[in-house]
């Protein structure tokens, strides 16, 4: 005779944990009593069980129970998400009753509900994980404490907020801070201050707008190169955040302009050289690997591969070192990878892409999450005037140049070093000269107010003209084309009206 499911389900919870557990990727690890600590797939994850009260510990059991069903059948992000979450509530609770635990009860939730102002989140993670803990059977939630979660008011964290806000420090970035976070890339790498690793890791995040756990998971092997003259760079980046994909499970093709592909694919080729004596196949080789360290580190098939979070404070504290200036705010621009997934869309709306194409690019299931971008097209850009150039660029900061008395002071004193257009001066008045020996391909002389760092503006140049002509150019624009085209000169705008105030302040301090 069978026995009931309630007690075969009691019995059941009542069983030891085994010594060995797989999470749901197939990644192998101890299941010790006071720590699990595993790799799986780029995230190193840890479950530091002492972090629990004393006064917890008779829920031990019940907690580590779910926990192992969560990394066993859900990701284990999610698992160590939930633990997080939970160990802030036995803390709370234990700071109000410090007596032995046995159970969750609906009048502690109640309780600290009330008395905590920021539980919004923690309670959301804790709704379905108590509910799982109370399905399993596991001694310390019942069904009364589900249902009194389920009852609760809980307001999720409300979504696109800095991007409908255009917040300064969060939101998406201008076209001036962006073509200002380039130059400041180009200048670094140009004077080794950064690695050409650090240089291509900027310009996939700018250009891909990816997560962090998508660049992570990128090996040498998914660069595809192209089979033509004018064939493309393909990049196969693996899809991340989606119910029931695994890890380089799935992957969408990206393509790349060859700006990027060229040099990412002589990147590439280095980084198979560097690990062809620690790989048997060197195109498995991590495209942005960690330090070289034992293997046995690193889950199967993803073998010296950094996390997302390394990548993530790579950025951060490359950008931190650079302190690029921004032309909203006195600060320098807070730069990390979210803002420039938030800036890949918003240059996407703002291009006229469809919404199911952006939600397609961000690997979002649904457009749900990228609805806020439709509104922002146009409402990012300014009308220019020079008024507003002379105000904006001591903030703006796109020439960081040095200004020269005479062309005796130039890098290059000699004619053909000079800057002339006779569109912006008739009688061929030189604007500086250029400090750099290498052929230029690019637009003079708007690319040279623009932040270009071998341009050495003349003291007496005809900065004031060029500032006129390219408002001028400015408005021909916004009236035959569109918002978009007409401020593609705008760093170069701010940094003429840089030149021009500093020629100012130099005259007058040589007059006095």
């Amino acid at each position: 005779m069978k026995k009931p499911t309630d007690e075969f389900l009691a019995e059941r919870s009542a069983l030891p944990l085994p010594k060995t557990a797989k999470t749901r990727s197939g990644v192998e690890f101890s299941l010790n009593t006071t720590r699990w600590s595993f790799r799986d797939g780029t995230r190193s994850l840890s479950f530091n069980f002492t972090l629990l009260t004393d006064s917890f510990t008779p829920l031990l059991p019940g907690l580590q129970k779910t926990l192992l069903w969560y990394i066993e059948n859900r990701a284990a992000t999610s698992a160590r998400t939930a633990f997080v979450a939970f160990i802030w509530l036995a803390r709370k609770i234990s700071n109000i009753n410090n007596a032995m635990h046995e159970r969750i009860t609906p009048e502690q939730i109640l309780f600290i509900r009330t008395i905590s102002e920021k539980s919004d989140k923690p309670f959301y993670f804790l709704r379905s994980f108590f509910r799982k803990w109370s399905e399993l059977r596991a001694k310390g939630v019942g069904q009364d404490v589900v249902d009194c979660i389920d009852n609760l008011h809980i307001k999720q964290s409300p979504t696109g907020v800095a991007v409908a806000t255009l917040d300064s420090t969060e939101g998406p970035l201008t076209d001036i801070e962006y073509e200002t976070i380039q130059a400041a890339l180009n200048n670094a790498y140009s004077k080794s201050q950064i690695n050409v690793s650090d240089l291509l890791l900027c310009y996939l995040f700018m250009s891909l707008g990816s997560r962090p756990a998508q660049l992570a998971s990128l090996k040498c092997c998914d660069l595809i190169e192209p089979k033509t003259q004018d064939g493309d760079y393909i990049l196969q980046v693996t899809r991340a955040k989606q119910r029931g994909q695994l890890t380089r499970s799935e992957f969408k093709r990206r393509k790349l302009s060859r700006q990027i592909g060229e040099p990412l694919s002589a990147y590439a080729q280095m980084i198979r050289a560097e690990f062809s004596e620690h790989l048997e196949n060197p195109d498995e080789a991590p495209l942005f690997p960690n330090k070289i360290k034992s293997k046995t580190e690193y889950a199967s098939g993803f073998e010296f591969h950094a996390s997302p979070e390394t990548l993530h404070d790579r950025i951060v504290n490359l950008f931190n070192s650079l302190r690029v200036p921004s032309d909203r705010i006195e600060e320098p621009i807070s730069i990390y990878p979210t803002r420039f997934r938030r800036t890949f869309c918003t240059r996407a709306a703002e291009e006229g892409w469809p919404l199911i194409v952006i939600a397609e690019l961000m690997d979002h299931s649904n457009t749900r999450n990228v609805e806020v971008y439709a509104g922002l097209t146009s409402s990012i850009r300014a009308t220019f005037s020079r008024k507003i150039a002379f105000d904006m660029a001591p903030l703006a900061m796109a020439f960081t140049g040095k200004i020269i008395h005479s062309e005796k002071e130039a890098s290059r004193p000699n004619q053909a070093s000079r800057i002339i257009d006779l569109r912006v001066d008739r009688t061929g008045a030189s604007m500086g000269n250029c400090g750099s020996s290498i052929h230029c391909g690019f637009y003079r002389p708007i690319a040279c107010y623009a932040g270009c760092f071998d341009f050495e503006p003349w003291l007496d140049g005809p900065h004031e003209a060029v500032l006129d002509y390219m408002l001028a150019r400015r408005e021909e624009l916004m009236t035959a084309t569109d918002n978009r085209i007409a401020a593609i000169n705008d760093r170069a705008i701010l940094g003429c009206a840089q030149v021009i105030l500093r020629c100012r302040q130099i005259r007058a301090g040589d007059n006095q």
